[in-house]
């Protein structure tokens, strides 16, 4: 490059090595100002110019450079936007190691295919399905697994990708591991699906814990064949079968006959390998059938068996499980004979509904045991006898108190001499909403039998002493009631706390409850007989001796109890006025409560015959349609109102 020179005096250097000088001169004798340039090729390049041109050469340049700054603008946006990209590329390639990082470290299976379902990536967890392939990108499940495992992912894929929907679903087709598996489109950010992502992820854990579960709910541990709720649970599903296919649906219970006796013979050890080894001839026996097997109480077992081939009988078929299972049963080296009873139900025949099938079989059972009969049972041939109905209360029983079924009768007592009300006695009644009216002497001793009798008891106890406080509330003279204690009922170690615990729940007065019980119980348990009515007794409970006359008790040890009263049976009263021997033996009865200073009452009192035969003798309490039928709590109040009692 060249630089300015200039002539004159006190020359001033200008940026860009101009040098500026001036001389005197002109016409008005103004100086003129130079500039000086010296070039690279030549020292007059511009040589001396005058001030205009330098203004307009500097205006050219001026033009040319601000015609460059779009340009430059231009380059400066390009290296920003190119050193962004870069960064945002960084970025990105940052995310996707680190994506695909994490699916390597991941336990699940992780995959990703295109549109024609050929690979394009897969984790380190999908290596070890193929432990044998070293490279899965561009591969289909053609390539890796067998045509039907394939063709079931190629529908998988197709749906995914044709609707753009996520699918799921569980398998354990790859041995003993249980995957859950989902598929899910991958779409570009138009929505265009661009191909499929799955997951597959061990449940094999979770499905092992579900099968305890189930099995714990289904099966029965001793045997390993079903229980009920594995009937219950496959039962629609055999009728459903049965009826589209026009046959029946057989249900037959099986009962080991005598079995506690086993037990407690040969010990629980025995009674358990012999119900295995039932167990295990059930199994086999239902293995050709379209049947279910369960255990389904102590010594019972069940089978549903349906009727598929239509030529199947059921006689034939009770025969060949017969010849099956009954042979005699080897436990530690002895043999044990084993006698079965079987009940057969029919559906639809009998009913389709499961639990009144299961009902109808019980029936067979024990009418079969009841009748000594080992052979089958079958419900039709019972269907109207006296141990169906007995079943079908016993069933109903267990609700009644639930439903309010349940009432509970009033029968006064009245003092012969002048009319006045002694107290009463609580009858039960029980109507039922698909039986009707049911008699006491029809419910009471299926429920002493299965025990529901205790149940009933408290609620009648406590039922009594709150409406005889309502009594007294509404202004009436409360007055003892009595209640009728079947054995189960008196002998209840429990009683005595159930009624204390009531007595100081309504601050009842103990004297103003009475217990009846019979004589039979004393002349069967006299020493638990004695020591449940002295516990009666020490609470101020009174104790009536029902049915007196019957048992042959012993009239001193009946002195040695703490009863109060004694009560003549139905049985001596009726037609006394014409039978001699039995106004003797209420005569010497009587003679025997004055003796023992007893209080004597006569129940079952209905004519006036009765009435005066029995007063005659000097008995003076009398219960009986005499003087009035057992009455309903709003009925009774009516009785003491009209009668001024």
């Amino acid at each position: 490059m060249g630089a300015f020179s200039y002539s004159g005096e006190s020359p001033r250097t200008l940026c860009g090595g101009f040098t500026c000088f001036s001389r005197r001169g002109g016409g008005r004798g103004r100086p003129h100002v130079y500039l000086s340039w010296a070039g690279a090729h030549s020292p007059g390049f511009w040589g001396r110019r005058p001030v205009d041109e330098l203004t307009e050469v500097i205006m050219e340049m001026l033009v040319e450079l601000i015609l460059m700054i779009p340009l430059a603008a231009a380059l400066a946006f390009l290296w920003f936007k190119n050193r962004r990209m870069r960064s945002h590329l960084s970025e990105l390639e940052y995310r996707v190691r680190a994506y695909e990082e994490i699916m390597n470290h991941s336990s699940d299976i992780i995959w990703l295919k295109d549109r024609e379902r050929r690979l394009q990536f897969v984790n380190k967890s999908y290596y070890h399905l193929f432990p044998l392939v070293d490279s899965f990108v561009g591969l289909r499940d053609e390539d890796l697994a067998d045509k039907f495992l394939a063709d079931g992912y190629r529908r998988d894929d197709e749906y995914v990708i044709r609707n753009g929907k996520e699918y799921r679903y569980q398998e354990n087709d790859k041995g003993s591991v249980w995957y859950e598996t989902v598929k899910m489109p991958v779409k570009d950010p138009d929505g265009t699906v661009m191909g499929c992502a799955g997951l597959a992820h061990d449940i094999t854990d979770r499905k092992e814990k579900e099968l305890k579960i189930y099995e714990m709910e289904h099966v029965d541990y001793l045997t390993g064949l079903g229980n009920r709720h594995s009937l219950v649970t496959g039962y629609p599903e055999i009728l459903a079968a049965a009826l589209e296919n026009g046959v029946d649906t057989y249900m037959i219970m099986i009962s080991i006959d005598n079995f506690k006796l086993v037990n407690a013979s040969c010990g629980f050890a025995c009674g358990d390998e012999i119900l295995r080894q039932l167990s295990f001839r059930l199994r086999n026996f239902v293995k050709n059938l379209k049947a279910r097997a369960a255990r389904v109480a102590g010594d019972e077992f069940c089978l549903i068996v349906e009727n598929i081939h239509r030529r199947l009988n059921i006689t034939e078929l009770m025969e060949s499980l017969r010849r099956q299972i009954c042979e005699p049963v080897t436990v530690s080296g002895n043999t044990v004979a084993v006698e079965l009873s079987f009940g057969v139900s029919t559906a639809p025949g009998d009913t389709r509904d499961f639990e009144e099938l299961f009902k109808c079989a019980e029936l067979c059972i024990r009418y079969g045991k009841k009748h000594a009969r080992h052979g089958a049972v079958y419900f039709a041939d019972i269907s109207n006898s006296v141990v169906v109905r007995n079943v079908k209360i016993e069933c109903e029983l267990l609700n009644a108190i639930a439903n309010n079924e349940l009432t509970i009768a009033y029968q006064p007592k009245i003092n012969a001499d002048d009319g006045r009300l002694l107290g009463a006695e609580a009858l039960i009644r029980w109507h039922n909403r698909t039986l009707g009216d049911i008699e006491p002497g029809e419910f009471i001793a299926l429920a002493e039998e299965n025990g529901i009798i205790i149940e009933i008891g408290y609620w009648v106890i406590e039922k009594c002493i709150t409406q005889n406080l309502e009594w007294g509330a509404c202004g009436y003279e409360m007055k003892p009631i009595s209640i009728n204690l079947t054995r189960r009922q008196f002998l209840d170690p429990n009683l005595m706390n159930v009624v204390a615990g009531l007595f100081t729940k309504y601050n009842y007065p103990p004297e103003l409850l009475e217990f009846e019980t019979t004589e039979k119980i004393f002349s069967e348990n006299f020493l638990q007989a004695r020591t449940a009515a002295e516990s009666l007794h020490s609470l101020g409970v009174t104790l009536t001796l029902d049915d007196f006359g019957t048992s042959f008790a012993n009239m001193i040890e009946i002195t040695s109890l703490c009863v109060n009263t004694l009560k003549l049976k139905r049985a001596f009263v009726q037609d006394i006025d014409s039978n001699l021997g039995k106004q003797e033996v209420v005569r010497t009865i009587y003679n025997l409560s004055r003796r023992f200073e007893l209080h004597l009452i006569a129940e079952g009192v209905e004519t006036n015959r009765e009435f005066n035969k029995i007063t005659g003798i000097g008995i003076k309490s009398i219960q009986g349609f005499y003087y009035s039928r057992p009455l309903l709590p709003v009925d009774f109040e009516k009785f003491i109102g009209e009668n001024h009692l």
